[in-house]
């Protein structure tokens, strides 16, 4: 089509002039910036294993990447602002979804190229809920039980997982 880029500048400049304006919810504004925090940390603990996995493994197996907030509303169907990175294997995927105000769910599935046979729009398994609170300028976290964990322990827990 000759005149492609033409046609996506109007819809641009239509949409320009329309006046509409995103609007951003209080829901969006209310996101607790603990919850942020907590997720960057988890992110930056998993992204070092992810490193260091692949640094020793033939075929650099893992990869992480951070979910949009609109990817994560359309799948989760949960209103209000959501956070969340991914987690992949050859085999297996694994989802961190902060959800406020002081939690974070760990959700993994097996890829159905690995002989998962339910449907691709099946349940992915809960690995893990961890709860957490700020004190002082550290965060402590528990799991399920209420028992205190250490991060890294989770982390190095889900990549086995991932991988095995």
């Amino acid at each position: 089509m000759r005149d492609f880029r033409e046609k996506i500048l109007n819809i641009a400049e239509r949409k320009k002039h329309t006046g509409n304006k995103r609007l951003i919810s209080s829901e969006s504004n209310s996101m607790s910036f603990d919850l942020n925090e907590v997720m960057n940390i988890l992110y930056d603990k998993t992204e070092s294993g992810v490193n260091v996995y692949n640094e020793v493994s033939e075929g650099g197996e893992l990869s992480i990447f951070r979910l949009p907030e609109e990817l994560l509303q359309v799948f989760l169907n949960v209103p209000g602002k959501q956070i969340g990175f991914c987690l992949m294997s050859d085999i297996k995927f694994v989802l961190f979804i902060g959800e406020v105000p002081n939690e974070v769910i760990v959700l993994g599935k097996k890829r159905q190229s690995y002989g998962n046979k339910e449907s691709f729009l099946a349940r992915a398994i809960q690995l893990i809920r961890i709860k957490f609170e700020q004190s002082g300028n550290m965060y402590s976290y528990r799991d399920n039980t209420g028992s205190l964990i250490d991060p890294e322990e989770i982390i190095i827990h889900i990549i086995n997982w991932a991988v095995t």
